[in-house]
């Protein structure tokens, strides 16, 4: 004779109903991700494909290295496919679709391709400055609409910001270049686009610096003033002096920047155990 009464009988098949919601649920979600991940793909593949008309356009007009440009799309694609295997992380990605800001943040990466491959190019790229310049805050312009659509339409994630913060670093590393090898100021200039790198570098031997740190407009401003200097540096019509000086203060602030964030870093290090670090 069983000694399980009609009550548990009742409760072990509600368990089992709520555990194949929850599967179903787990599903879903799976299925979301996948398919926001496919959206995303094709996002890159748009991408890519706009960088390399351009670049073939400057190619053929105004005497860019095909190598030069054929090396930046295909840095664009690799990087920016590599990004899209974070939307299959739980969390990252909530929103069902892609979303039109992650797409604008898409499309900007296609004007730091043309920097980069600019830098990688010197001789064409001193022949273009203004027109670099141009290129370059059209990628400024479109960083304040990604984030502008990301909160209409709700769908603002950790990947986007993630994202959107990793265009940026390579947006001021290619004009940090450029503007070094424009003869515009000396090679000091790259520790612009260097410095945030060196901050991976270190929180990558130094783990107890993976604290978390806490919302600051400061980093934002600091990189807005970083990427708008480096602009002012690639326009012909500048005085060379000006250059010099708000290159040299925009360097200063982003160092001062890095310094504060590095002693908060230190002391949340002391109070606190290690944990996934959030970053400049």
């Amino acid at each position: 004779m069983s000694d399980s009464s009609p009550s548990d009988s009742l409760a072990i098949v509600h368990r089992g109903a709520v555990m194949s919601r929850s599967s179903l649920s787990f599903g879903q979600s799976l299925r979301e991700r996948i398919r926001v991940q496919q959206e995303s793909r094709r996002s890159v593949v748009a991408a890519t494909l706009a960088s390399a008309c351009v670049l073939v356009a400057l190619w053929i007009g105004a005497g860019l290295s095909l190598a030069a440009g054929a090396a930046a799309v295909l840095l664009q694609g690799v990087l920016l496919f590599g990004s899209t295997r974070r939307l299959l992380r739980p969390g990252f990605h909530s929103a069902p679709r892609f979303g039109r800001a992650n797409q604008v943040t898409m499309a900007r990466s296609s004007f730091v391709a043309v920097l980069l491959a600019f830098a990688l190019d010197a001789d064409s790229a001193v022949e273009w400055t203004l027109g670099l310049a141009l290129f370059g805050v059209a990628a400024l312009v479109l960083d304040g609409v990604d984030g502008a659509l990301a909160r209409r339409d709700g769908t603002a994630s950790r990947f986007g910001g993630w994202l959107d913060q990793e265009v940026d670093a390579t947006l001021i590393a290619c004009l940090s270049i450029l503007v070094w090898r424009t003869g515009v100021v000396g090679p000091w200039i790259l520790l612009a686009g260097g410095l945030r790198y060196g901050f991976l570098v270190l929180l990558a031997v130094a783990p107890r610096f993976r604290a978390p740190l806490p919302f600051s407009q400061r980093r934002r401003v600091c990189c807005v003033i970083q990427i708008a200097s480096l602009l002012a540096c690639l326009v012909p019509f500048l005085p060379l002096r000006l250059k010099i000086f708000v290159a040299a203060f925009s360097v200063a602030a982003l160092v001062a920047s890095f310094a504060i964030d590095l002693v908060l870093l230190w002391r949340q290090s002391l109070r606190t155990p290690t944990s996934a670090p959030v970053l400049p």
